[in-house]
């Protein structure tokens, strides 16, 4: 039996060396994930409060490092919320927070949470699990339950924000919340305009930062969200490339049009490339389309080719009189591997050859582990093509760690702060989704 100890108010120190010794055991188990697995949920169904807290570090290092089916792990750490020192449900939040999708089952639990917290509570958020917590640094703090329960796509979250968007100042950092939800938040849109319209009369602090966020929300929401078109068209005067970026995802209507329009003229590259790939979807005019595109592929600007061969991406065979400024986008240094892989895959749609994609996609690959979910997810365009890669995705899949898990170190398991636990679940599905159309396609 590890080390037990009692804690009369929730808010001591740790026990002496125990999350340390923790940590140690749950290191010595490596990549067998299910014995320390189990060994985890040992400590988080202990009796002692104190050690339920100790083993929320390895529990989180194993979650954040490690694939498999942790659902009864994160069950345990959701019965954290309930009954137990601030302290401990402090940090379960946070740790459901941090892992997104995989929180799920917990939902009720963090439903049932953030359902009896109360509205509003002071700073430091450490003691608190208030809907909104102040912050002396400006916006105020949402809870990490209600991000946790956003992250999940939980529907009982709308109720939540709808409050939190009602708030003056408004709190930072809403529309992150908004885009675990997309669609299903699409009753807020009707609120989020009118703060826009009322954001010169309000008692902001911080307009710019305001207005950032509720345009954020409504990209979030997409297509959803297109009535709110009128207010984003407000943005084109001062922000042309924003505006634009949000028309794209809200898919704006036939309003928008003469106003993006003279925007494909702008001198400024980045704007003219988004305001064409805004437009191509609401007129269809590909001849407009293709020449401000053109431009934008021979500028030495790496991210405005990258952009421009993105948007010829969508155009298919339309773009034909791109292939010459693509193929010299691939004969270009390229250490990171994203222009490449746009240039390439507008090639495909192009010409209809996969061969040539599948090629540069392998040669991506070997860029970093970064590029490994944006391959995925161009293989799985590619279909039964893209079997010359599958050898890749096979040895990807086979190692029980995330894909940006390189090393193991007894001191930090090897976790970076860029650690991606949703493009890992994403890149799993997208890599078994390949392997299948390649398998079927044998």
């Amino acid at each position: 039996m590890l080390h037990q100890r009692m804690r009369s108010a929730g808010y001591g120190s740790p026990a002496p060396h125990l999350e340390d010794l923790l940590v140690k055991v749950s290191w010595a188990f490596g990549d067998r994930v299910a014995e320390r697995r189990a060994f985890l949920a040992a400590q988080l169904r202990a009796r002692d409060w104190a050690q339920r807290y100790d083993a929320m570090v390895p529990a989180h290092r194993l979650l954040f490092g490690w694939r498999g089916d942790h659902s009864e792990l994160v069950s345990l750490i959701g019965d954290q919320l309930a009954d137990s020192p601030p302290r401990l449900r402090i940090q379960a939040a946070s740790t459901l927070a941090i892992i997104g999708e995989l929180a799920a089952p917990a939902a009720d639990a963090l439903a049932a949470c953030v359902e009896s917290s109360p509205r509003t509570g002071e700073y430091p958020p450490e003691r608190s699990l208030a809907w909104t917590t102040s912050n002396p640094y400006g916006g105020a703090r949402v809870s990490e339950a209600i991000r946790a329960l956003c992250r999940i796509g939980d529907s009982r979250a709308v109720p939540v924000l709808r409050w939190l968007f009602e708030q003056e100042p408004l709190p930072a950092y809403l529309d992150s919340h908004v885009a675990g939800l997309g669609p299903k938040a699409a009753e807020l849109a009707p609120l989020i305009r009118h703060r826009l319209r009322t954001l010169a009369t309000s008692a902001e602090p911080r307009p710019d930062r305001a207005r950032e966020t509720l345009y954020g929300a409504l990209a979030a929401i997409g297509p959803d969200a297109a009535e709110a078109a009128p207010e984003v068209l407000a943005a084109l005067g001062s922000d042309p490339a924003l505006a634009a970026s949000i028309l794209i995802k809200i898919g704006a209507g036939a309003e928008a049009v003469p106003l993006l329009r003279p925007l494909r003229e702008d001198p400024d590259s980045r704007t003219a490339v988004t305001a064409a790939a805004a437009l191509w979807p609401m007129d269809g005019d590909t001849t407009s389309a293709l020449p401000v595109f053109l431009r934008a592929l021979s500028e030495d600007n790496d991210f405005t080719a990258s952009a421009a061969a993105s948007g010829v991406r969508d155009l298919g065979p339309a773009a034909v009189d791109a292939i010459p400024a693509l193929r010299a986008l691939l004969d270009r240094d390229d250490e990171r591997g994203w222009l490449h892989q746009n240039a390439a895959i507008a090639l495909w749609r192009i010409t209809g050859d996969p061969e040539p994609a599948v090629a540069v996609l392998q040669s991506v690959w070997t860029c970093g582990r970064h590029r490994w979910p944006h391959v995925a997810r161009d293989l799985v365009a590619l279909g039964p093509a893209a079997a010359p890669a599958a050898p890749l995705l096979r040895e990807a899949l086979a190692s029980p760690r995330r894909y940006l898990v390189e090393r193991v170190a007894e001191s930090d398991d090897g976790l970076g702060n860029d650690l991606d636990i949703a493009g890992d679940e994403a890149f799993q599905r997208d890599s078994r989704t390949v392997l299948a159309l390649v398998d079927g396609g044998a």
